[in-house]
């Protein structure tokens, strides 16, 4: 991804208004991530955290992640409420959730 135009701010880095607009909604870039995680894993049998920028970002490749067959994928942001938090956490340690972002 190229983040030459994502301005920058020194002792801040990345503005993440502009690295969410990137991110969110770039499905070649999603469809690169699949495909990566398919030349690399067996994805029935894998267990990924992914980091992402925004709770949009996070969403959107949990979505990703089960249209193309992950059902077990799941977004954990600030605006699940804490006991949904525990219990994806908990599914994803029990190993029910493959996909954790």
């Amino acid at each position: 991804m190229d983040l030459s135009q994502v301005t920058w701010k020194r002792g801040q880095g990345y503005d993440l208004a502009e690295l969410d607009v990137l991110y969110t909604g770039n499905h070649a870039r999603a469809r690169s991530v699949l495909r990566a995680v398919d030349d690399k894993v067996d994805v029935g049998r894998m267990r990924a955290l992914g980091f992402c920028v925004s709770i949009g970002h996070a969403e959107f490749m949990a979505d990703r992640f089960r249209q193309h067959g992950v059902a077990a994928a799941a977004a954990v942001t600030s605006g699940v409420d804490r006991t949904t938090q525990q219990g994806l956490l908990r599914d994803f340690r029990a190993g029910k959730l493959r996909v954790l972002d």
